[in-house]
């Protein structure tokens, strides 16, 4: 039988590419003073920060991972808990990282590059990055006090598991929803859908929040500008959702989806 090693992400040959990639960067804008190279070494250098950063914390959930996974009485592993899916994100996060590196890699120095555009894309990489490393810090934690239980279930006092939870408002949640939706799904075609989504709960926001005596004209414009203000600029959209998944209510959730309460009712009624 395979080993719950086999089943894990072999991070080293990542490593290596984004550490060669990062230090090109580096090398390259250190000896250049435009505003715009300026930013791009800051970038480069968080990046570079980031990866040394959550290398050990990798590195401890890929050796204790397999203590969660269950077991049946006969021997057979089933290679499933909440921390390998927490490693499948984190290396996803890498490799998008590393094909936006990639791709400045190969253009930088052309004719077409587009210093603004690449800029935008890396620093929502990197952001990324920083918040999946925040959650691999968490998750550390978690796994220290549950590996002797073997069990991802802390059953002990809810005050401290609140307290640990709290680590969530220390993420930049706006960078999950922005450029970088979806970036953990491996589908090409699930993306695309939850950026239509992002971009209709964001535009419709804008329609919902004018006043009930705004005529119907003066709320479509409003929905339309800027709705196609967060379908060109991701980092906008991102905000937006990010403080929808926040503080939108039950009432703006129903006007969106269409959902009527009544009508739910009513019907439940004829059916019983």
């Amino acid at each position: 039988m395979a080993s719950a090693q086999d089943y894990m992400f072999d991070f080293k040959p990542l490593y290596n590419s984004l550490d060669s990639l990062l230090e090109s960067g580096v090398e390259f804008y250190s000896s250049r003073d435009g505003e715009v190279d300026a930013k791009f070494l800051s970038e480069f250098q968080r990046g570079e920060r980031t990866l040394e950063k959550v290398r050990p914390f990798e590195e401890y959930l890929s050796k204790v991972v397999e203590v969660f996974d269950f077991v049946y009485p006969d021997g057979e592993r089933v290679r499933g808990n909440g921390f390998r899916s927490l490693l499948y994100v984190y290396n996803s996060a890498l490799i998008k990282l590393q094909l936006a590196l990639s791709h400045w890699s190969r253009r930088h120095n052309g004719w077409f590059f587009v210093a603004t555009e690449q800029l935008d894309v890396l620093r929502a990489h990197v952001r990324v990055l920083d918040g999946v490393t925040l959650l691999l810090k968490y998750a550390v934690d978690l796994a220290k006090e549950q590996v002797a239980k073997g069990t991802v279930f802390s059953g002990g006092n809810i005050a401290t598991v609140l307290k640990k939870l709290a680590i969530s408002d220390e993420v930049e949640r706006d960078c999950f929803y922005g450029r970088c939706l979806g970036f953990q799904y491996t589908s090409s075609y699930l993306r695309p859908v939850l950026q239509a989504l992002a971009i209709g709960m964001a535009s419709y926001d804008s329609w919902y929040q004018l006043s009930k005596n705004s005529g119907r004209i003066v709320k479509l414009l409003a929905s339309v500008i800027n709705g196609s203000d967060y379908v060109m600029f991701p980092n906008r959209r991102g905000l937006k959702f990010a403080d929808l998944r926040q503080d939108c209510d039950m009432h703006f959730t129903k006007a969106f989806w269409s959902i009527n309460e009544d009508a739910s009712i009513k019907a439940s009624q004829m059916a019983q």
